[in-house]
């Protein structure tokens, strides 16, 4: 039982965090949408003209979209990390296949 709520843990967290890479511009759209552009961008870089809005700071709308993808990042180490450490606890501390292991001597 624990062996298949570890598995779904760590492919949702890995498939969480490959989302978050690929549709990280939909994201922070998304933000956008729910929080508004001048709590993001701030209010000195979004100028209403025509019914239409600008935003005219890039380096903030970067800045948001680098922080998506470092936090999707995140999610894939953080699913690797638990992946290994149980199986590392599955097969007491040694790594299966690892042939560093089994050429030390043991005295």
């Amino acid at each position: 039982m624990k062996k298949i709520v570890v598995y779904i843990r760590t492919t949702f967290l890995l498939f969480t965090g490959i989302a978050m890479i690929i549709f990280n511009a939909e994201i922070f759209d998304i933000l956008l949408t729910f929080f508004g552009p001048e709590k993001i961008l701030g209010s000195q870089s979004v100028i209403y003209q025509d019914g239409i809005c600008f935003y005219t700071n890039p380096r903030i709308m970067l800045m948001w979209i680098c922080g998506i993808c470092f936090l999707g990042i995140f999610l894939i180490l953080t699913s690797i990390y638990y992946y290994v450490k149980f199986v590392k606890k599955a097969t007491n501390n040694k790594l299966p296949h690892c042939p560093i292991q089994k050429n030390i001597p043991t005295d």
